[in-house]
């Protein structure tokens, strides 16, 4: 097995190992709080988004990359939900805009399902210097404009 480590596969390693670190050591200084489960929800999607994306990019066979990319694609679709989770948890605005939150997690589960499907991702394809990446389908414009909409949305707060 030939892994290239360069910069971008080494940040996503990094990336992931420090999500997970961090979402578990707030979590366990409190896990009823709701600010510290929504903290370790959002760096448990971080963290098998960049976990999927480094299996994507090394992978040696098409069949892994495809697969990998379901795994970064899945977790991909619930960031925004668990940013936007986080972030009015920690300003004391849940409760206020919980309504947005499950609007958010239901487009998010429409995402899910498309996951797997040609709509969202065409295929993993050789691209630049990376062993496979993805290959945006006609949906996935959509999941786009959704997070970034969901980011901007979240920075008010």
């Amino acid at each position: 097995m030939n892994i290239n480590f360069d910069y971008y596969s080494i940040s996503l390693l990094l990336g992931g190992f420090t999500a997970l670190l961090s979402g578990f050591v707030v979590f366990i200084h409190n896990k009823t709080n709701i600010e510290n489960k929504a903290w370790l929800y959002s760096n448990l999607t971080s963290a098998i988004w960049s976990f999927g994306y480094f299996a994507t990019i090394t992978a040696q066979n098409h069949t892994i990359a495809y697969y990998s990319d379901w795994v970064l694609h899945s977790a991909a679709v619930f960031i925004p939900v668990f940013y936007l989770l986080s972030v009015l948890s920690i300003t004391g605005e849940y409760y206020t805009h919980k309504v947005q939150v499950v609007v958010t997690a239901l487009i998010g589960f429409v995402f899910l399902v498309m996951v797997p499907k040609q709509l969202f991702v065409k295929d993993v394809i050789p691209k630049a210097h990376f062993n496979f990446v993805h290959d945006d389908g006609p949906a996935y414009i959509y999941f786009t404009v959704l997070f970034f909409s969901v980011v901007v949305y979240t920075l008010y707060f």
